[in-house]
């Protein structure tokens, strides 16, 4: 095959289609993982490839497959692989994203205190990520005390200590702040 239209006779032999192409298809991983994406193409060979990302050609990207050693904020957006072919018929990809999974971050940290005897002992923290919680007290975990306020009600002298959370994520645990509690008695003025 060759490239171009070829008469024989009276017949036109088609030019040849440019490129197909596979892929690729989009790619969710946590920051600093390793990512790829990759496209397989046919069509005249020698087949030549160029990365882009968000419209803008990755320099040195010319392989099938786009590796990324560690995923980071500028590796986020929309690829295509545009595809060359021996006749030099251009195809695109179609377009495939590359997102971050957020981290878990607290924005809130739990802030400890006195709390009188009998009254509720209330701790709450706010985290970025949608991380999954649990609280502990002492550095021992508090069981059912998994979302992100901790409420113990009627407060004893055994409930003083130091109480933080822990945020885990898809790609992370992060650890809170120690929020220390103690106890007192209050009274009642009269």
């Amino acid at each position: 095959t060759g490239c171009g239209e070829v008469f024989v006779g009276s017949a036109v032999l088609d030019v040849p289609a440019p490129a197909q192409i596979e892929g690729p298809v989009d790619v969710v991983v946590c920051p600093g993982a390793p990512a790829q994406m990759s496209v397989t193409a046919s069509g005249e060979a020698p087949l030549n490839y160029q990365w882009q990302l968000d419209g803008v050609d990755i320099l040195g990207s010319t392989d099938p497959v786009y590796s990324i050693d560690q995923a980071g904020a500028e590796h986020a957006g929309e690829y295509r692989c545009v595809v060359t072919d021996g006749c030099a018929q251009e195809a695109t990809s179609a377009p495939a994203v590359l997102s971050l999974i957020e981290l878990a971050a607290f924005q809130i940290q739990p802030v400890g205190g006195d709390v009188c005897v009998g009254d509720t002992i209330f701790l709450f923290v706010s985290a970025l990520g949608q991380p999954a919680f649990q609280w502990f007290k002492d550095g021992v975990p508090i069981e059912d005390a998994t979302s992100a306020f901790l409420a113990i009600p009627n407060a004893t002298q055994d409930d003083a200590g130091s109480y933080h959370v822990t945020a885990t994520g898809p790609c992370n645990l992060e650890t809170s702040d120690n929020a220390v509690i103690t106890i007192i008695t209050c009274g009642d003025g009269g």
